[in-house]
């Protein structure tokens, strides 16, 4: 079974995280498939047991840091990386 991953979209970004939501997918469709969110390759959060769109924030980052976001399952890398940097809007 060869996964990936399905509508991926960075829904928010925080001064110290962000928001993100995706599916994991076979070429039957939606899967319940464990999947792991990695920052700068460390692995942050997992996501399991929902066989649809997935929301998962992380939390605890420094600020204005860029980071690197990437999803895995079964073990390997299924979602290219991603660039972020956390910015402190003014005022707030």
């Amino acid at each position: 079974m060869t996964l990936r991953v399905v509508d991926p979209e960075l829904l928010a970004v925080t001064a110290d995280g962000f928001s993100l939501s995706f599916a994991v997918a076979d070429a039957s469709g939606p899967v319940d498939a464990s999947a792991r969110v990695l920052v700068n390759s460390v692995p942050r959060a997992v996501s399991e047991g929902t066989a649809g769109t997935r929301l998962v924030r992380i939390e605890g980052l420094a600020p204005d840091t860029e980071y690197e976001i990437s999803l895995a399952a079964d073990g390997r890398e299924i979602e290219p990386r991603r660039q972020v940097v956390l910015r402190h809007a003014d005022g707030l």
